[in-house]
């Protein structure tokens, strides 16, 4: 794929980071197809991404699985191609506030499955909901030991 922008950088460094984000949003589109989600909802997967690379930066510093420079500059890479995506899905304009209560609830499964809604999606919500609340409580268990 070919990017064509209009805005020039003398920092090699500045330009192959967004190289790096731009092919991030091309596995994300590869993944997951063209997103047009409401700002709420895309607030809460910006949010999910911002916690893991939280988590991968404190673990860096004080020790645990997720720590490493590689991990948190794999976790960078996703938040700011999720803040890429919305910019593009806020100039596409394709996306339309949801029934509140219908938001609410994708909004929530998405975050607990750590997927955007795409369990909900392909699961439905019947479904998404069980199993959210069957990780709901596998974590819990795992926070009071």
């Amino acid at each position: 794929m070919t990017y064509v922008a209009s805005y020039e950088t003398k920092d090699f460094t500045q330009a192959r980071a967004v190289g790096y984000v731009l092919a991030e949003r091309d596995k994300q589109e590869e993944k997951w197809g063209e997103q047009n989600h409401d700002p709420f909802t895309y607030l809460a997967i910006l949010s999910e991404e911002v916690g893991e690379l939280a988590q991968a930066a404190l673990e860096t510093k004080f020790g645990g699985k997720n720590g490493g420079l590689s991990n948190m500059r794999k976790e960078a890479l996703h938040t700011a191609a999720v803040a890429l995506a919305i910019v593009e899905c806020l100039d596409r304009m394709k996306w339309e506030w949801p029934d509140k209560e219908k938001d609410l609830l994708s909004n929530l499964l998405a975050v607990i499955h750590r997927d955007g809604g795409h369990y909900q999606a392909e699961h439905g919500t019947e479904k998404a909901v069980k199993d959210a609340i069957e990780r709901y409580y596998a974590l819990r268990s795992e926070n009071d030991r």
